[in-house]
């Protein structure tokens, strides 16, 4: 437990130095995960590869991510919508 929280700081602290970012671990990690492989992906992809079943903690984790520029909305409704990383 301790290592998985000291890893969090740290994704938090590393994006921070790079680009000025408040975001925690747990937003990090759907950041990175919405650039993999370069292409865009869903809510419930991201569910599926991050092993989570919060989806409104990973909708608002998006939302911070896109009012910080680092990815955008793509689609509409309700099964749509997906989310791709900008060059930020």
């Amino acid at each position: 437990m301790r290592c998985f929280e000291a890893f969090g700081r740290w994704q938090t602290e590393c994006l921070a130095s790079v680009g000025d970012i408040a975001a925690s671990g747990p937003e990090n990690a759907p950041l990175h995960i919405v650039r993999m492989n370069d292409r865009a992906k869903s809510i419930k992809e991201l569910a599926r590869l991050t092993n989570r079943d919060d989806i409104p903690n990973i909708q608002y984790s998006m939302r911070k991510l896109l009012g910080e520029g680092l990815i955008e909305k793509q689609g509409s409704g309700r099964a749509g919508v997906t989310y791709k990383a900008t060059k930020r």
